[in-house]
């Protein structure tokens, strides 16, 4: 998503059906999302995506980098979450992402 996004968006456009591919072929409409999904533009409002939270607590939306997560968790937290991921995407397509 983030290397590539107006691909991306299109992608989505095709699974969301010919309703959205119509739309985005449209560059001004295109272009507006673009411009309302890059990290810059999110991270301005992001009371869009989450509560209130205190002055203490980092923002919702942080620093727009893939896998930084990994930062914020301990090796013991990353095993957990790995395995409650395995475990509840079993059997599914997501299993192998």
């Amino acid at each position: 998503m983030k290397n590539n996004p107006k691909i991306n968006i299109i992608a989505i456009a095709k699974f969301l059906g010919d309703r959205y591919v119509e739309k985005i072929e449209r560059p001004q409409i295109l272009e507006s999302i673009l411009h309302h999904t890059n990290f810059t533009s999110i991270s301005k409002n992001q009371s869009r995506f989450s509560s209130q939270r205190p002055a203490n607590m980092t923002p919702f939306i942080r620093k727009g980098k893939v896998g930084n997560w990994k930062s914020h968790f301990s090796v013991s937290q990353t095993q957990r979450l790995s395995e409650k991921l395995r475990v509840r995407t079993a059997g599914t397509e997501a299993e192998n992402l």
